[in-house]
């Protein structure tokens, strides 16, 4: 009747032609209560339909800013400047995980400075279209300025999310990244104060990006896919999705909930006060596209580009 698809495994589930086409109109209905977070026409085709997300941020120690007489970032330079400081005292500014291949793990670092690109050309900015997303607007400028600030070092760096945020909660590290599903394992083993924010765009954040975490389809030879469509809807209702939202911790996928937990609400309204939501580039790739991305993110986390445009030219070329 319907799939729980893997957000990772989506491109595949589609190239795989065993999903129905859907419409977002389809499942919430013109004049229904319910309206999707991610920003998408309502008549645009979609092969699976996110029911449970996350937000990618960035975790500051509370005790360390206050001994540094730092305030939350408002812009990417306020985010640097604060790096900057932090180099001067004991502790690591910011840090990154590195995957089991090796790479930095900087897919929800990068997805928040990309869609708060600007447009290069003076149209709307790209936000889905990963090549253009790279090449016509100055996220990936952006990005490459961050990364030249932070001077990674993975000899400083340890492998896999958990042992980051175990070093984090250790004092190890002023920040790092992750997303609002780390908060519940940071609150469990972490003594000193911590907060989080959302990595702001140039000037101020005006896009975000929605992790999906859980999402379904419609299983294209299914003998009722009408059944399926029914289950989807139902499911997105608010009613359900605060308690799928109450039950794991995660953001709803529609308007007008109000979430039990604080700092879910916190980061739900967040999301639902920005007028662009997006899913996260990488998880609209193929894999062979995500395993590029992460290579070429992994040399500019490294320091290692040192031609900007020809390695962009050719990261275009390749994708």
């Amino acid at each position: 009747m319907f799939f729980a698809i893997p957000p990772e495994s989506l491109a595949e589930f589609i190239d795989s032609k065993k999903l129905k086409a859907l419409t977002y109109a389809d499942l919430i209905p013109a004049g229904s209560e319910e309206e999707f977070l991610i920003t998408t026409p309502g008549k645009e085709k979609t092969y699976a339909i996110p029911a449970a997300g996350s937000l990618p941020v960035i975790f500051y120690n509370k005790d360390i800013y206050e001994q540094n007489q730092l305030v939350i970032p408002e812009t990417l330079t306020d985010f640097v400047t604060n790096c900057a400081i932090l180099k001067q005292s004991s502790c690591q500014p910011f840090a990154m995980s590195l995957t089991e291949e090796g790479l930095f793990d900087s897919f929800d670092f990068a997805a928040g400075i990309l869609a708060n690109g600007k447009s290069l050309n003076g149209q709307k900015p790209e936000k889905q279209d990963f090549k253009k997303l790279l090449d016509k607007n100055t996220g990936y400028y952006d990005l490459l300025g961050v990364a030249m600030e932070l001077s990674l070092d993975k000899e400083n760096s340890v492998k896999g999310h958990q042992a980051l945020l175990e070093n984090f909660a250790q004092n190890k590290y002023a920040m790092i990244c992750g997303t609002t599903e780390d908060i519940d394992v940071l609150n469990e083993c972490m003594s000193s104060s911590f907060g989080w924010f959302a990595l702001p765009g140039e000037d101020y954040t005006n896009a975000v990006v929605w992790k999906a975490n859980h999402m379904y389809g419609a299983a294209k030879k299914g003998k009722s896919v009408k059944e399926a469509k029914k289950f989807l809807s139902y499911f997105l209702t608010q009613k359900n999705q605060l308690a799928f939202s109450s039950e794991f911790g995660m953001l709803p996928a529609v308007r007008g909930i109000k979430p039990d937990d604080e700092e879910i609400r916190q980061a739900y309204e967040l999301v639902s006060g920005k007028k662009e939501v997006y899913f996260p580039f990488f998880q609209i790739m193929s894999q062979e596209e995500r395993t590029l991305c992460a290579q070429n993110l992994d040399l500019i986390f490294s320091g290692e580009v040192t031609d900007p445009e020809g390695f962009l030219t050719e990261w275009i070329k390749k994708n």
